[in-house]
């Protein structure tokens, strides 16, 4: 029996093999390691309402830059810029290089889009996916590590410069997009499921259902203020709310959702269950005119002392593309559209700064046309849903471009070469 116990345990790796996030590394490369965090401190306050900076409007990511002069300091200032590429979290990360080809000059510089860490790696802790309630935030760390190396053979992730003949568009202009704004609160680490015992709650030493960054534990009403909404009233197209939610004890309750003191649904919480609540079809009046656009959410508990917590809310709304001129970075979606798009963006970021409009998804990068308060964008067309960043280049501010100054350089030791493996028994 022990032989058969033994020949099972050895086995098992095999048979339920998880990736190590390590089938990126070329082992015959130098890879030169540097930090993201986030663009800026993100807040954790300990009771409602959420603070309105929650709702970052770049979800506390920015632009970075690696100077040819941080190249020049590690040898590699006469690599030609075809032949960069990055990684992150293990995988290959698009980066725009000026120039685009050829050896750099004292001006140039490699820029993307710095993405600090999330919850996606977090994933695998769980005992099954569907157990984490939102991957926006690490339980472990804001910092995601980048890896630059030099990769001659090519098919090295690329954004390059799109055209934009806005003035001469024979496009209508977009009058609005669907919006969606996500709040994840940080208050408090949620330890997720839990078996009452003797009073104690008693949880499984595995990541369980729920378990991850939230609010703290509610019993009143919570509020989730939304302002300078922008919205755009002449459609047809509605409001929706989503959230993630987990009871937090023993009771059942009916949780109320209301939009501006108006309730939209009510949903039975019990005990530790996580669930997730879609309200759709909302009218748009409920959001107000005041401050560009505002309204609140309030979930209000109908059990006395049950307790819950917030893990996700998600508002999504028609809005226009008007700012308030001092939003100097947006992130959004757009809709695919086979025949391109042409965006009239009013009073974002009234600097003298030149503005650019990244798209993600398709890897190209557009300068702003200025026309008086109004930046212009004429899109190429896009088979698939867009994400974009709209931002200003100010190089001498580092909230809105990061320059990375300082690199690391990393060998990695491939340890299923048999030459660097042990010989031991544990």
């Amino acid at each position: 029996q022990f032989a058969i116990v033994m020949a099972a345990w050895f086995a098992a790796p095999s048979g339920q093999a998880q990736s190590l996030r390590n089938n990126w590394i070329d082992y015959s490369k130098t890879y030169y390691r540097f930090p993201v965090t986030p663009a800026a401190v993100i807040p954790t306050s300990t009771a409602p309402p959420l603070p309105s900076n929650q709702q970052h409007l770049a979800d506390y990511n920015t632009l970075y830059r690696i100077s040819y002069n941080t190249l020049q300091s590690y040898g590699l200032q006469d690599v030609p810029v075809e032949q960069f590429q990055m990684w992150r979290n293990g995988n290959q990360v698009a980066v725009y290089t000026y120039p685009s080809t050829g050896v750099m000059g004292p001006d140039g510089y490699i820029e993307f889009w710095g993405l600090h860490n999330d919850g996606k790696t977090d994933r695998d802790l769980y005992r099954f996916s569907n157990y984490q309630s939102h991957d926006r935030w690490s339980m472990f760390s804001d910092t995601a590590w980048y890896y630059l190396a030099v990769n001659p053979a090519g098919n090295n992730l690329r954004i390059t410069d799109a055209p934009n003949n806005a003035l001469s568009s024979a496009l209508a202009p977009d009058s609005f997009f669907m919006h969606t704004i996500t709040v994840s609160p940080r208050t408090h680490r949620n330890l997720g499921n839990a078996t009452p015992i003797s009073g104690a709650e008693v949880r499984s030493s595995t990541f369980d259902i729920g378990e991850g960054w939230a609010t703290r534990r509610n019993t009143a009403v919570f509020t989730v203020p939304f302002t300078n909404l922008f919205p755009f009233y002449n459609t047809s197209n509605t409001i929706s709310v989503r959230f993630s939610m987990q009871g937090a004890g023993q009771l059942t309750s009916n949780i109320t959702l209301e939009l501006n003191d108006s309730a939209i649904g009510t949903k039975s919480y019990r005990n530790y269950r996580l669930d997730s609540s879609v309200y759709a079809g909302i009218a748009l009046s409920r959001i107000a005119a005041a401050s560009n656009g505002s309204c609140s959410i309030d979930f209000n508990s109908s059990t006395s002392g049950f307790n819950y917590q917030l893990s996700k809310i998600q508002f999504s709304y028609p809005r226009s593309f008007t700012f308030n001129n001092t939003d100097p970075a947006f992130v959004f979606d757009l809709d695919a559209n086979p025949n391109g798009n042409l965006l009239k963006i009013v009073r974002f970021d009234n600097s003298a700064h030149p503005k650019i409009l990244i798209d993600l998804t398709n890897q190209r990068r557009y300068t702003a046309v200025s026309v008086a308060d109004t930046l212009w964008f004429e899109l190429q067309p896009s088979a698939t849903r867009r994400s974009l960043v709209l931002t200003t280049l100010n190089t001498g501010n580092s909230t809105l471009v990061r320059q990375v100054n300082t690199l690391v350089q990393k060998n990695f030791i491939n340890f299923s070469d048999v030459s660097n493996q042990g010989n031991y028994l544990i």
